[in-house]
C-alpha cells in the first residue's frame, strides 16, 4: 500500500529539494484531542485498598513497621510486659489504631481528594511532555481519492500529494526496541474516547512498552476523523536532522530515503507552472539517484462523484 502527504506545492518543493520532512508535535494538530486518553494513575478502590493494606500489614510498608519499631524500643519496662513481644504491639497498634473509625474517615478524606487532583496533573503532563518531545508524521492510507483530504490539506485541490511506499524501511523500523512507536501503523477511530484506570498497575515490557497503552495513546482518534484512513508514525525530536525556526514556531526535520518516494500527484486544480517545477525536481531526483519517481494527476469521474489518479500528460 502507499501513502500519501498531500499539502501545498510550496511545501512539496522544499521536502523533495531537501529530501527532509517535517514531523510535527502533536499539539499543533487540528484535532484538539490529540494523544489526549484520559489517565487515572490510581483509582479511588485501589488507593483506599493500598492505604489499608499499608497500615494493616506491616510488611507491606517498611518505613511504618521501622516506627513501631522505635516506639516499641522507646516503651518502659513495665508497659512492655504489659504489651508483650513486638509482634503482639503490631496487633496491638493495628487494633486500637488503624482500625478505628476515625483512621477510616480519615483514608476516605485522602481517597476522595488525591486521585482527582493527580489525575489531572498526570494528563496535563503527560500531553505536555508529549509535544516538547515526539513529533508525527501523518499520512493518508488507502487511496489517493478522498476529496476532503485534497480540499483540506492541499490547498483546495491545488497542492500535491507525495506518495510514499509503505513498506519501505524509513516507515517499517524493523527491529527497533521503539519499533510499536516508529513504525508507521494505522490509526484506529472510536466514538468513546480512551480511558486507563491505575496506569501505574499496568504492565510493561523491558523497554517500558506497553502495547494497549500505545495504542490508545498515539494511535486513536475520534470516529469524526476517520474518512482521512490515517497513517502514522513518530519520531523523537532529540533525532530530527536539522531545526529551524520560523516566526516563533520550530520545525523539526527528518531526512528520508529518496527510494522511499514514489511519485508526486497533482491536485485537480494545481496550475501548470506548478506542476512543471514539481517536475523539474522529480527528474533531478532521478537523475542524481538513478531512480524513476513517476508523476501522476487527479481528474474527475465523468459520471460519479469520484476522483481517478491518472499518469500525467504535459
Amino acid at each position: 500500500m502507499n501513502l500519501y502527504k498531500y499539502t501545498t506545492v510550496e511545501l512539496a518543493e522544499q521536502i523533495l529539494t531537501n529530501l527532509k520532512i517535517r514531523f510535527t508535535p502533536p499539539a499543533e494538530f487540528n484535532d484538539c484531542f490529540e494523544t489526549s486518553t484520559y489517565f487515572e494513575p490510581m483509582s479511588h478502590s485501589t488507593l483506599e485498598t493500598r492505604i489499608q493494606e499499608g497500615v494493616t500489614k506491616p510488611e507491606f510498608s517498611l518505613e511504618l513497621l521501622d516506627n513501631l519499631k522505635k516506639t516499641y524500643d522507646d516503651l518502659v519496662p513495665e508497659h512492655k510486659s504489659e504489651v508483650g513481644d513486638f509482634g503482639a504491639y503490631v496487633k496491638y497498634a493495628n487494633d486500637v489504631v488503624f482500625k478505628t473509625p476515625e483512621f477510616a474517615q480519615l483514608t476516605r478524606s485522602v481517597v476522595q481528594s488525591l486521585p482527582p487532583l493527580f489525575t489531572k496533573l498526570t494528563n496535563d503532563a503527560m500531553r505536555s511532555c508529549i509535544s516538547q518531545s515526539l513529533g508525527f508524521l501523518c499520512l493518508g492510507g488507502s487511496h489517493p481519492f478522498e476529496e476532503l483530504m485534497w480540499a483540506h490539506y492541499a490547498d483546495s485541490h491545488r497542492g500535491v500529494s507525495l506518495v510514499f511506499f509503505e513498506n519501505h524501511e524509513f516507515f517499517q523500523q524493523s527491529g527497533h526496541k521503539a519499533e510499536a512507536i516508529r513504525k508507521v501503523r494505522p490509526v484506529q477511530y472510536s466514538k468513546q474516547r480512551p480511558t486507563y484506570r491505575d496506569v501505574l498497575l499496568q504492565n510493561f515490557d523491558d523497554d517500558g512498552i506497553n502495547a494497549e497503552l500505545i495504542q490508545s495513546l498515539f494511535f486513536t482518534k475520534s470516529d469524526v476523523w476517520s474518512y482521512e484512513t490515517e497513517m502514522r508514525c513518530i519520531r523523537p525530536f532529540s533525532e530530527s536532522d536539522e531545526t529551524v525556526t520560523v516566526n516563533g514556531k520550530t520545525f523539526h526535520l527528518f531526512s528520508f530515503p529518496p527510494d522511499a518516494l514514489q511519485g508526486v500527484a497533482y491536485g485537480l486544480r494545481c496550475s501548470q507552472e506548478d506542476k512543471q517545477r514539481i517536475r523539474e525536481i522529480l527528474n533531478n531526483i532521478n537523475s542524481e539517484y538513478n531512480l524513476k519517481l513517476v508523476d501522476m494527476q487527479i481528474e474527475l469521474h465523468e459520471s460519479e462523484y469520484e476522483l481517478l489518479l491518472r499518469p500525467y500528460n504535459p
